[in-house]
């Protein structure tokens, strides 16, 4: 078993669809298969597949667990170039050159070589690259650090600010909502955030991961009445669509009520 939340580094691999052609998957040898969650890697990482189907990419990511399967959430993307021809071996030298028979003379070669100086302005992956001779794989998209809202959330769990607006390195901290019943045959979960009468903010999509599976058994699939529950969790844009992966997930209490 692949345990949720453990990260996979430069991970070599094709994109192929699974049987429903809704998921793009990658190969796994411990679980068979791990479906790719939306975000905005894997929509440049799929502008690239439509020009280069064949491409292959190394995958950095997280791997998340929901009811049984796995999925990973990519966090890096590089594109493997295509391999080059390969170099000309080297030329051995003419079987009718004389062979030397005496050495005294000769100078002796040092076992080892002075290393060669590298630019000052150098960084980590050149050198690295250049230790391992590897060809350089090329990003696609650039490495998105998250960061934490300025504006905090009022005690009633209204929004304190502004509207949140999903993208790369947006989070909800510790927002109250509810989980909408999925109806048969829907793909995405979804939550509505409460103490919102502007519906401002409309329904937002929830990717699947073990906190997910835990606020709908509790909800009972979003049938439960007053099931409420304060979350947090990092927002993602995906085609036009704002998806939720959550953090947190606190139940909330209704105190002093019978």
């Amino acid at each position: 078993m692949l345990p949720g939340g453990v990260m996979i580094i430069d991970r070599v691999a094709s994109i192929a669809k699974d049987s429903t052609d809704k998921w793009n998957t990658i190969k796994d040898p411990r679980v068979g298969v791990l479906y790719l969650l939306p975000c905005e890697s894997l929509e440049a990482l799929e502008k690239e597949l439509a020009e280069n189907p064949k491409a292959k990419f190394k995958l950095s990511g997280e791997v998340h667990r929901y009811r049984g399967g796995y999925y990973m959430l990519l966090d890096r993307v590089l594109l493997i170039p295509k391999s080059t021809s390969s170099a000309p071996a080297a030329t051995s030298r003419p079987t009718t050159e004389p062979a030397t028979t005496t050495t005294a003379s000769m100078p002796v070669e040092p076992t080892s070589r002075p290393a060669t100086s590298r630019p000052s302005g150098a960084s980590a992956d050149d050198v690295a690259d250049e230790l391992l001779g590897k060809t350089p794989s090329r990003p696609i998209v650039p490495d998105i650090k998250p960061k934490l809202p300025k504006v905090e959330p009022s005690v009633s769990g209204a929004p304190s600010g502004k509207t949140l607006r999903p993208g790369p390195g947006k989070n909800a901290v510790h927002r109250l909502a509810r989980l909408l019943y999925r109806e048969k045959g829907q793909k995405w979960s979804r939550v509505a955030f409460e103490a919102d009468n502007t519906l401002r903010e409309p329904p937002m999509r929830v990717l699947p991961n073990i906190y997910l599976e835990q606020i709908e058994i509790l909800s009972r699939n979003g049938t439960a009445f007053g099931a409420v529950f304060h979350i947090s969790g990092e927002v993602y844009r995906y085609r036009g669509k704002d998806y939720l992966l959550l953090r947190a997930v606190i139940r909330k209490r209704n105190l002093g009520q019978l």
